[in-house]
């Protein structure tokens, strides 16, 4: 055998026992996203005195706060959950969540990858209120 046929030999052995273990290698792919928008104490303020406005300074107010919790993922049916209330009271809309076993109501916590589950969610409540005058806390808050 000459030189040239040894190492094509010597080449497809190798080549083969490469292809031999990356065939036998197990794939995994995860993916993990999640997005957390939080606003605390949103209060409107007077631009030259810094105090919080009161209800009172606004001529014909109207307080409406609306939302949507919608959650899609390829396979199930979208869920969607909507939700309004008016005059500065809280607005606790319903999670929507499809998959796999969804994280509780409220529940705004991360999700330690890789993720347990195959599951989509979308949750939000708003609470507290940007003026004085109005019935609960002050400070508006969203998540």
């Amino acid at each position: 055998m000459t030189r040239f046929g040894k190492f094509k030999k010597a080449t497809a052995v190798a080549l083969a026992l490469v292809a031999g273990f990356g065939a036998s290698a197990p794939a995994q792919a995860t993916v993990l996203a999640i997005s957390v928008l939080e606003v605390t104490n949103f209060l409107f303020k007077d631009a030259v005195t810094g105090a919080v406005l009161d209800i009172s300074q606004f001529s014909n107010p109207i307080l409406q706060d609306t939302g949507t919790n919608t959650a899609a993922l390829t396979g199930f049916a979208t869920q969607s959950n909507t939700g309004s209330v008016f005059g500065g009271a809280a607005l606790d809309i319903s999670q929507a969540c499809v998959g796999a076993v969804c994280p509780g109501q409220n529940n705004f916590g991360h999700t330690v990858p890789p993720p347990a589950n195959q599951f989509t969610r979308a949750d939000s409540i708003l609470n507290g209120n940007p003026v004085t005058g109005l019935p609960g806390t002050l400070g508006a808050n969203a998540r």
